[in-house]
């Protein structure tokens, strides 16, 4: 199981790395409240990445800094799937046709893909807690049967 746990952290942290450089190269602010979201998306994905690399080196957080932690990049993520217009990869930001049916039909499967992939994120990410905490009582264990 800890296998799995080192390819979760993994994961986490080049997905981490990748919407945080796709916000900073595609996103154009376009009033104050767009910088400073900005600026909060990029900080929570730093502080997310931190926690996440924290737990990887060992480091002892609390589960309420984790859980804290992982509840703001995930209200963050949110509002920069759907709100946030420039750069999101889960809004259609051009068509490839000029035929009304066919263009229809290119949006609904863009919408549909955009909720599958933004869901299994969400998810991905808000088990993080869980995973910790699963860790280190599989951790505790392995001390408890060692002595």
């Amino acid at each position: 199981m800890g296998i799995l746990i080192w390819i979760y952290r993994i994961l986490t942290l080049a997905l981490l790395f990748i919407f945080a450089a796709n916000a900073v190269n595609r996103f154009v602010a376009l009033s104050f409240a767009g910088e400073v979201g900005l600026c909060l998306f990029i900080a929570a994905n730093v502080l997310l990445f931190l926690v996440v690399l924290g737990t990887w080196v060992k480091i002892r957080m609390a589960s309420p800094i984790v859980w804290s932690a992982t509840i703001f990049w995930c209200l963050l993520f949110i509002w920069w799937a759907w709100i946030e217009r420039q750069s999101s990869p889960f809004i259609l930001h051009e068509l490839h046709t000029f035929d009304p049916e066919e263009a229809r039909l290119e949006i609904n499967h863009f919408r549909l893909q955009a909720v599958l992939g933004f869901s299994i994120l969400l998810i991905w990410f808000a088990i993080f807690p869980l995973l910790q905490r699963y860790s280190i009582s599989c951790k505790q264990k392995e001390l408890a049967a060692l002595r």
